[in-house]
């Protein structure tokens, strides 16, 4: 059985796979550096209107950004070199 990402690092991915940075994504979603940074890190968990916002930044759904799609998701395709160039 395969480990799947916590949203934090879910989080993470996308936000390094579509270039922007914390604070850009944090104006984009109307939050905080600090916050994106404490999701990533796994010290807070975002609101649910944070979930639908990053989605949207995302341009994916939100059970793709939570690992409940049923297919393989990017970060199971990819994981290999996410961890390779991020960890």
């Amino acid at each position: 059985m395969t480990e799947k990402k916590s949203i934090g690092r879910r989080i993470q991915y996308f936000r390094i796979r579509y270039g922007m940075t914390r604070e850009q994504l944090a104006r984009r979603i109307h939050t905080s550096p600090r916050a994106i940074l404490q999701w990533e890190k796994e010290e807070r968990q975002p609101r649910v209107q944070s979930v639908i916002n990053l989605a949207e930044a995302f341009g994916i759904s939100i059970d793709k950004l939570i690992g409940r799609t049923t297919t393989k998701t990017l970060i199971e395709e990819e994981g290999k070199t996410y961890g390779q160039k991020y960890s």
